[in-house]
């Protein structure tokens, strides 16, 4: 059994890996309450509030360099979050083993924060984060005459003028998202997009039909497998 854990900015999940496949995903407290898991091997990412992890775990951060990860080129300062980093490394891996032909994928998580990044086989180019949908929608609280709503009343389907202060936030959110995938993906032309975060299906009406989209709920913790993997090719 390998694991994997994410510790995100708002949850930490665990996964369980056997015979290179993805067989389950926890809750921490229930991987914490298993005597038999607690000595598995694996990998972490931690971008949250720090938490216990096992000691036999590695973890992405400590084989940064300065400009790269492993094989990846990486330019970006040292303040690129971990999470970002092997969401990308994966990317990098499954899209540009051979590093010839050039093609550029963006990496859409869209979770607390929404991040966009670019990764081509030059490695990590570089990305934005933009507010998530909660957090957009928790900054109209800063007007005492506005309502905190939640992302659960942004309804699906094309944007409509709205009528009432409640729509004139909601859809307001539906322009944000459509106005930020439009520029970007015209910006940079990627031949794929890698959509993950608890938001995804959410976002995934403003990605347009231009390039192939690639959905995976999990795919930080395909990537730390990967990692993981590099690292242990035969435990």
């Amino acid at each position: 059994m390998i694991i994997t854990i994410d510790r995100g900015n708002t949850n930490c999940k665990v996964a369980l890996f056997e015979e290179d496949k993805l067989q389950k995903v926890i809750t921490y407290d229930e991987f914490m309450n298993d005597v038999k898991l607690m000595n598995s091997k694996g990998a972490f990412s931690c971008v949250g509030e720090p938490i216990e992890f096992p000691t036999q775990l590695i973890r992405p951060l400590n084989y940064r360099e300065e400009k790269s990860f492993l094989e990846m080129p990486i330019h970006y300062s040292n303040t690129l979050g971990e999470d970002r980093m092997i969401c990308a490394y994966h990317v990098f891996k499954t899209e540009h083993p051979s590093r010839t032909a050039f093609k550029r994928s963006l990496v859409i998580d869209a979770g607390t924060y929404l991040t966009i990044d670019c990764v081509s086989k030059i490695g990590f180019e570089g990305g934005f984060i933009f507010p998530g949908l909660q957090v957009y929608l928790n900054s109209y609280e800063w007007g005492a005459a506005l309502p905190r709503l939640e992302e659960n009343q942004i309804k699906e389907g094309q944007i409509e003028l709205p009528q009432d202060t409640d729509s004139a936030i909601t859809e307001s959110a539906k322009v944000y998202l459509e106005a930020v995938f439009e520029k970007l993906i015209k910006l940079y032309s990627p031949a794929k997009i890698y959509l993950t975060g608890g938001n995804a299906q959410k976002v995934r009406p403003f990605l347009g039909t231009e390039c192939e989209v690639v959905y995976d709920k999990n795919l930080i913790h395909q990537a730390l497998y990967t990692f993981y993997r590099e690292l242990n090719p035969t435990t």
